[in-house]
């Protein structure tokens, strides 16, 4: 009795780890989408309105209700410069937002020039990293729909390995 129990606790463990481990893309995904609709809040603000860029920040976190970005850089350390703001929130919540690298490297550029040229060399900067995160989003949701029914396999099968281990 003992040992179905266990066998039934490890194969439901495996499981969770399995579809836990899956869900790690589709958060990407899910966090790209996101930081889309805020770059193109943001484009909509500073093409429309002449508010410092803070201002606009604080205002595209509270359009998308997407505290995490945004709503960091706004509110760290004004003393630092609006690029390094930027770059220290990108790399806080790389991790809360399972950014990969290649992400971040991304939203990293766009901070670089952010606040440092006219209006129309940030519309089109933030147009060009946009277009670069949309093929990033494509790739997440493709990642996302190959590895998710491999990784619920493979928990399964980790679970059933282990239970006839221990059988």
């Amino acid at each position: 009795m003992f040992k179905f129990v266990g066998a039934i606790l490890i194969l439901v463990s495996a499981f969770i780890w399995g579809y836990l481990s899956s869900l790690t893309p589709y958060r990407r995904y899910k966090s790209l989408l996101k930081i889309n609709a805020g770059l193109l809040a943001m484009q909509n603000e500073i093409r429309y309105s002449s508010d410092y860029i803070d201002n606009i920040l604080i205002k595209v976190s509270k359009i998308i209700d997407f505290d995490k970005l945004f709503l960091t850089c706004a509110e760290s350390d004004k003393t630092l410069s609006l690029s390094e703001r930027w770059r220290n929130s990108v790399t806080e919540d790389s991790v809360p937002l399972h950014l990969s690298k290649e992400d971040c490297e991304i939203l990293i550029m766009l901070g670089a020039e952010l606040g440092m040229t006219d209006r129309e060399g940030q519309l089109k900067n933030i147009e060009n990293t946009i277009s670069m995160l949309k093929s990033m989003q494509i790739n997440s949701k493709e990642e996302y729909q190959k590895l998710s029914k491999l990784k619920k396999s493979l928990g399964i099968t980790l679970g059933l390995f282990v239970v006839i281990m221990l059988l």
